[in-house]
């Protein structure tokens, strides 16, 4: 029996096989093997017969299944979720719009919610700002990209589940948006900044303590720089810092300063991320940070290399910070407002 399964609600992952299998339920109970193949027409789903005296997870164990090579399937994911959020439009660089949306999954025989980051583009984007808002239950289909070290699926096509035939009752969407939010607030996120024992320490003897970074760094036995990122995570997690003594510890000047200024560090972390709405925790990857030195260091080289002569590694902690205070929701205008060279007076705190 050979059956068409082109559309993309038709396609559903069987269980066993873990194909796209044109039945319309994900209960399929069949115990024949499932096989790709291509043709003429275009792909077809054939069922072929198999041992009577076998169980679904033998056959599917012990036969090797082969397929022709199909461009359609060259990074090719079919997702089915719901919309955590409602969608948010960015514009890049290039001036063109885009849209950004997290789906949630419930992870099977977990208490934690899959979240899965889109992109839209062009006329997809038009769409989904139109029809789509948070708890709407969508398939999409697409390619995997990888961005500034973030994977998110590429959206090439969408659909709007109907309710009716979804297995994503009321009672689940609801549960999937509250374990989703919690994630997003950093209480069950893996991709959170976590406040480790180590960070906490640092900011308890900086704040209540009032002792210097260089002292933090010293009793700690760890480097100044390490404990000026701590700090600037912990602030991201939400605990309290004083941002124009940070900046200061972090020797980052305002505007003319001969000292590295958070404005150029600003410019350098949009060249990589390209919007302010890119900026989250991800950022802080090391691979990330080492893209956005990079491109500081090509805008102002000779600062850049002064600063390097005089402390090794200092640039690191100073894109932590600054990337700390837009993930805060502190932008030019607020930082330049107060920060103040480091050999003029400490001015009150932000």
């Amino acid at each position: 029996m050979r059956v068409r399964a082109s559309m993309l609600s038709q396609r559903i992952l069987h269980p066993i096989c873990r194909i796209a299998c044109p039945k319309r339920t994900a209960t399929c109970k069949s115990s024949a093997s499932h096989v790709f193949s291509a043709s003429a027409s275009g792909d077809t789903y054939q069922q072929a017969s198999a041992p009577q005296e076998k169980s679904d997870i033998q056959v599917a164990a012990s036969e090797t299944r082969v397929m022709s090579y199909n461009q359609e399937h060259y990074n090719k994911v079919l997702l089915t979720g719901v919309a955590c959020e409602d969608p948010k439009a960015h514009t890049s660089r290039q001036g063109k719009t885009y849209v950004t949306l997290t789906i949630g999954q419930p992870y099977p025989k977990k208490a934690w919610v899959q979240r899965i980051n889109l992109t839209f583009w062009e006329s997809s984007a038009e769409s989904v700002m139109r029809d789509v808002t948070k708890g709407s239950q969508m398939a999409v289909s697409g390619c995997l990209s990888e961005w500034n070290d973030r994977v998110s699926l590429h959206v090439e096509d969408f659909y709007l589940v109907e309710t009716t035939t979804s297995p994503f009752t009321p009672d689940l969407v609801r549960n999937i948006l509250e374990k989703s939010q919690r994630d997003a607030d950093g209480e069950g996120n893996t991709n959170a900044l976590p406040v480790t024992k180590s960070k906490a320490q640092c900011h308890n003897l900086y704040t209540k303590h009032n002792m210097s970074a260089k002292d933090v760094a010293q009793q700690r036995n760890i480097k100044e720089t390490t404990v000026i990122g701590y700090l600037a995570e912990v602030a991201v997690a939400g605990l309290t810092v004083d941002w124009a003594r940070l900046c200061k510890e972090a020797e980052i000047g305002p505007v003319g300063s001969v000292f590295m200024t958070a404005d150029e560090i600003h410019a350098g972390i949009m060249e990589v991320v390209g919007d302010v709405g890119a900026v989250d925790t991800g950022t802080f990857k090391n691979a990330t940070i080492g893209k956005i030195r990079g491109r500081v260091q090509g805008k102002s080289r000779v600062k850049f290399n002064i600063q390097e002569e005089l402390k090794p590694g200092f640039i690191y902690a100073q894109i932590k910070v600054v990337l700390a205070m837009l993930l805060s929701g502190i932008g030019p205008k607020d930082w330049n407002a107060f920060l103040l060279p480091p050999d003029e007076p400490q001015p009150a705190p932000f």
